[in-house]
């Protein structure tokens, strides 16, 4: 299992006083990258993006939109065909669509889900489909 590997790194808290609540890996597509990543969502409503080190002992911080919900951020998932894409959705019934290379949000998609987003998943067979479920 390789997560039993990572070190324990006070500069790598996800959330300050909030949970991990999901994490997806960036290899989907293609298992053996050079620079992988992990998304991952919190308590806080936060999402934040961590590049992995080739052999995937230590992680270091890449992106965070601490805000990125107003409750809990229950789900997030990179693009499959890009990894600077990430998909989050919360207990605010808010889908996001954000760009690790901006820091605002590339879309929302505001309460159309009429309650919490708690799945999100990029089909890799098809291009700019994504499957949501609350």
């Amino acid at each position: 299992m390789i997560c039993r590997h990572f070190q324990r790194s006070k500069t790598n808290v996800v959330s300050d006083g909030g949970l991990a609540l999901s994490l997806e890996w960036s290899t989907r597509l293609n298992p053996n990258p050079t620079d992988p990543r992990i998304v991952v969502s919190d308590s806080k409503g936060g999402v934040s993006v961590f590049a992995v080190s080739a052999d995937a002992r230590s992680a270091q911080l890449e992106f965070r939109c601490g805000d990125a919900h107003s409750f809990e951020c229950w789900i997030a998932a990179f693009d499959a065909r890009d990894d600077r894409i990430v998909f989050s959705g919360g207990d605010d019934s808010v889908m996001k669509c954000l760009d690790t290379r901006t820091s605002t949000a590339a879309f929302v998609n505001g309460r159309e889900h009429g309650a919490g987003v708690t799945s999100l998943q990029s089909d890799v067979r098809k291009e700019h489909v994504l499957y949501s479920g609350r």
